[in-house]
């Protein structure tokens, strides 16, 4: 897909390049949002938002990594379309849809240091990207970790999911799926498989609506299984997680343009 960016950067449009869109998020207004990977070259922005309706392009001057993981990039939009997320290689970010504005989250590995991974819980309260583990302003709760002994001889694949309401993360690996808790990143359980999960693709699948997911099985991803993990206990709610609440309510009043 050469991209000829005549209002923007897109300076993947360069000869030889072509940026292929593995990551995309379509607006209620007809906006798509691409993450994509620039093949032929390196030094080059690989996010992008596409209007359909004037078929202009706006670069958001953020360089792609280029390395071969960035074929897995993937991105996520709001419900109310207000905000689309992406996961550049452990550098995450946000696009404001009004604006066009990027943020940074302010913690993250950094860019080049993670994974292309990303997930938001359907409730839009938690987003998971690299491991680490946000709101959706994009502040840091936590990140998932394991002790020596639960690190052993685990190679995780493509395909995070939460929970609906973000209290669990589903983290699929070879042969097995580590569920953890989706605030505080600690480890509750790890499910053992009888077939090997897809390493091509987002490995589990979910609609958003509970806790029965679609996994996508086999060497090549030819193959699905369906898993009904209804019957976790969801963790206890956090002791502070109320005043937290109520302290988050009292700044937004307190910001609120009158």
């Amino acid at each position: 897909m050469p991209v000829n960016c005549s209002a923007g950067h897109c300076s993947f449009s360069g000869a030889g390049v072509v940026a292929h869109p593995v990551g995309v998020a379509v607006s209620d207004a007809a906006m798509v949002y691409i993450a994509a990977y620039p093949d032929g070259g390196t030094g080059y922005d690989g996010f992008i938002k596409l209007d359909t309706g004037t078929d202009t392009f706006v670069d958001y001057g953020v360089e792609a990594t280029s390395t071969s993981d960035d074929v897995m990039y993937r991105n996520a939009i709001s419900s109310d379309n207000a905000r689309v997320f992406f996961n550049d290689d452990g550098e995450t970010f946000s696009v404001d849809t009004g604006t066009d504005t990027v943020s940074y989250a302010e913690i993250a590995p950094g860019i080049g240091s993670g994974d292309d991974d990303l997930s938001l819980s359907s409730n839009q309260t938690s987003l998971e990207a690299t491991s680490y583990l946000y709101d959706t302003d994009l502040n840091a709760a936590s990140y998932l970790a394991l002790n020596d002994y639960e690190s052993m001889n685990i190679t995780y694949v493509y395909g995070v999911k939460l929970s609906p309401d973000g209290s669990l993360l589903f983290q699929p690996s070879t042969a097995e799926i580590d569920v953890f808790d989706g605030r505080i990143g600690t480890l509750r359980t790890r499910i053992a498989l009888p077939f090997a999960l897809s390493q091509n693709y987002d490995a589990l699948v979910s609609d958003g609506e509970d806790n029965v997911l679609v996994a996508i099985t086999g060497a090549t991803g030819n193959g699905i299984a369906m898993l009904d993990l209804t019957s976790l206990s969801e963790p206890a709610p956090l002791p502070y997680a109320s005043e937290a609440t109520r302290l988050q309510e009292r700044q937004r009043e307190f910001v609120r343009p009158k």
